[in-house]
């Protein structure tokens, strides 16, 4: 069947959000921006009890070197309506906040992930991130690009918008399957923005292994 998107939900200015009716058997991806590096992120929980795995974790990036960027998942154990995902976090309060969450399909329970980051030059440039994929068939996933740009922002090439770009922080998702193999390894594939100015940035993803695909070791990679 491989991975499948199911639903993402949205929150500028709030460190909660809630999804829609959700799957037994899929996976939550929750990406967190906040704009300030005095606060750091503990936890983040949902009211449904499915437990939370941080992936990519930094602070201190993107423009002003004052961003904090995260990435976190979490298998749906306990699916049905009403599941509100809250970040818990310490040092005052979040400047800017962005969380977005995303359900997948189709992701490998016992090693989901793998390549995560949690990046925010201190130049501009395109904001994106290559990633060597596991097999064909993973899911490359990133939230961002967290910028006060006005110009135009659009995914790169090959990858598919998830949600609309948030008002104030210009904020979405981006996704890719892995598509192609070579003799040797998957090749590196970009999953990110392009911005169209000299804007700096921030950004957060990783790599998801297919559960059809991958052989499965235990443990994140």
């Amino acid at each position: 069947m491989g991975i499948a998107f199911k639903q993402t939900v949205q929150h500028e200015g709030s460190t909660v959000v809630t999804m829609g009716t959700q799957t037994v058997g899929a996976y939550n991806i929750v990406g967190i921006l906040y704009g300030n590096s005095a606060v750091t992120i503990t936890t983040v929980t949902d009211t449904k009890g499915n437990p939370y795995t941080r992936i990519a974790l930094a602070s201190g990036i993107g423009p002003g070197t004052d961003s904090v960027a995260a990435l976190y998942g979490a298998p749906v154990k306990v699916g049905g309506s009403g599941n509100t995902i809250t970040v818990a976090h310490t040092g005052g309060t979040a400047s800017f906040p962005y969380i977005q969450g995303s359900e997948y399909t189709g992701i490998d329970w016992q090693n989901p992930f793998y390549g995560g980051f949690a990046i925010g030059p201190s130049s501009a440039g395109p904001a994106q991130q290559g990633i060597v994929g596991k097999a064909v068939g993973d899911l490359l996933y990133c939230v961002g690009p967290y910028t006060d740009n006005d110009d135009t922002i659009a995914v790169v090439a090959g990858n598919t918008l998830r949600g609309a770009l948030s008002a104030t922080n210009k904020c979405a998702a981006a996704d890719r399957l892995v598509t192609i193999a070579a003799a040797g390894p998957i090749l590196s594939l970009n999953v990110g923005f392009t911005i169209g100015s000299t804007e700096r940035w921030t950004l957060t993803g990783a790599g998801f292994r297919c559960a059809q695909t991958d052989a499965i070791s235990g443990g994140a990679v």
